[in-house]
């Protein structure tokens, strides 16, 4: 069965062998370092914002490919379209 990719996917800048991965391997991989920033996000009482960067395995086999920044709540950075924000703390 083909597999087919969007064209950010044929584009994006990172390893040459991403063809090769499985979208659930990506997926799952970015499913544990979401969960991983969140609770670290909680833990601080901070609020959550990446973007997508390069794409890069880590020392433990899992995709990596987000960067990310904590911030305090009612004090958002100014940031460019590329960023996905989590509000877990409203300024209040």
């Amino acid at each position: 069965m083909e597999t087919r990719h969007s064209e950010w996917w044929r584009e994006a800048p990172g390893p040459t062998d991403r063809d090769g991965v499985c979208s659930s391997e990506l997926i799952g991989s970015f499913d544990i370092w979401l969960s991983r920033r969140l609770s670290e996000a909680h833990r601080r009482g901070q609020n959550l914002a990446f973007f997508d960067t390069d794409l890069f395995r880590d020392p433990d086999g899992l995709w990596n490919g987000w960067a990310h920044i904590f911030f305090d709540p009612g004090c958002p950075p100014v940031l460019g379209d590329r960023w996905t924000v989590y509000e877990i703390f409203p300024a209040g």
